[in-house]
């Protein structure tokens, strides 16, 4: 036999109560996991920014690194040929022997390899202001020539190494990146008088 329920009856009130409540617990539910995966979305997007600005800032200062570097590959490469060596050597040697002589320490003097104009000026990337390079002299020869004569009657004049360290130095365009490398070489040339 069936009943009919009339508005207002318990069972009728109890069933839409519960039906009620489930989907009010369904929609909190969905927005506490919609929620937690935008945040989830928000740290990943933070963290790949992070990781872009990161690899940028490690290509501008390769940049700058590669830029100070062929600069002074420029210049030892410049130095092969022999005019050039003993034109700017020569003047470098000359500047040491004076600041000395002005009772200044050695190694002070420095010399811009680049004024000459004999060397090439090396290319720079967008991202570099400047490169500058200076040579230095690191140690005079001393009072003991190696001497290049195999005999008393040979033609061969006495010469000594004289050694040098070429700083280059790099600067990106805000000033806020450098990129300083330093090579030492030496040079075959007359012993002093």
């Amino acid at each position: 036999m069936l009943q009919t329920l009339k508005p207002g009856s318990r069972w009728l009130t109890r069933n839409r109560s519960a039906a009620t409540q489930q989907r009010g617990s369904s929609l909190v539910f969905s927005l506490v996991i919609l929620t937690a995966i935008t945040l989830g979305a928000v740290v990943a997007m933070q963290r790949s920014t992070l990781q872009l600005r990161m690899i940028g800032n490690m290509q501008h200062q390769q940049t700058i690194f590669n830029d100070t570097m062929g600069n002074l590959n420029t210049l030892l490469n410049g130095l092969r040929n022999g005019n050039i060596a003993n034109q700017i050597l020569g003047d470098m040697i000359n500047t040491e022997n004076t600041s000395i002589a002005n009772g200044n320490p050695p190694g002070t003097a420095q010399l811009n390899p680049y004024l000459y104009n004999l060397l090439p000026q090396p290319p720079q990337n967008a991202g570099t202001a400047a490169t500058t390079n200076n040579i230095r002299m690191l140690y005079l020869p001393g009072n003991a020539p190696q001497s290049l004569k195999l005999h008393e009657s040979s033609s061969a004049g006495t010469l000594v190494p004289y050694y040098f360290a070429s700083n280059a130095l790099g600067v990106d365009v805000n000033n806020q990146s450098r990129s300083r490398q330093e090579a030492g070489f030496f040079y075959m040339a007359p012993a002093p008088q």
